[in-house]
C-alpha cells in the first residue's frame, strides 16, 4: 500500500503533503 517510488520529501512531509496512505512514502531510518 506504500509508494517508494516517490522520493522528494522525508515521511512526515510526505503524509501531511498526501494524507493518503497510498500515496505516502517512507524512508527508513
Amino acid at each position: 500500500m506504500m509508494n517508494f517510488k516517490q522520493q522528494t520529501a522525508p515521511l512526515f512531509i510526505r503524509i501531511k503533503a498526501n494524507k493518503f496512505p497510498d500515496t505516502v512514502t517512507v524512508f527508513p531510518e
